[in-house]
């Protein structure tokens, strides 16, 4: 969840950010036949940084993400930075607005060598306790 800043009754903005260590120490791809398939010793890290725009209606609340990531290994296309970006679309069922299904169209890197990206195609539905 961002920390949200509200512009007015529908329009929001949020962003974040996001140190993430990861350590490949004990993967067993990353030193096999000879092969070193993550660089800097087995170990990563990257600064993430989330930026949010939210629009939100009486039931439909459309929110659109954007992330920029630069690392010490290479992410995408052999370069250390990579962005993601997504449109996601909640509508609020019922007459206690509890139910919220979605749907969200993403576009991710595929490969960390390629400058090969994706549709990300995400469903579901979120129970709100009140």
């Amino acid at each position: 969840m961002a920390p949200w800043y509200k512009i007015n009754d529908r329009w929001s903005v949020g962003e974040l950010y996001r140190l993430e260590l990861t350590d490949y120490a004990h993967e067993d791809r990353c030193r096999t036949g000879g092969i070193d398939y993550y660089d800097t010793d087995r170990h990563r890290t990257t600064n993430r940084f989330d930026l949010y725009l939210r629009n939100k209606s009486d039931r439909l609340t459309t929110t659109y993400k954007l992330v920029y990531k630069h690392a010490d290994a290479k992410l995408f296309a052999s370069k250390h930075d990579d962005y993601e970006q997504a449109l996601q679309f909640d509508y609020a069922t019922g007459n206690g607005r509890v139910w919220v299904p979605y749907v969200t169209f993403g576009d991710i890197g595929r490969s960390a060598t390629s400058s090969q990206r994706q549709l990300r195609l995400r469903t579901g539905i979120l129970y709100i306790y009140r």
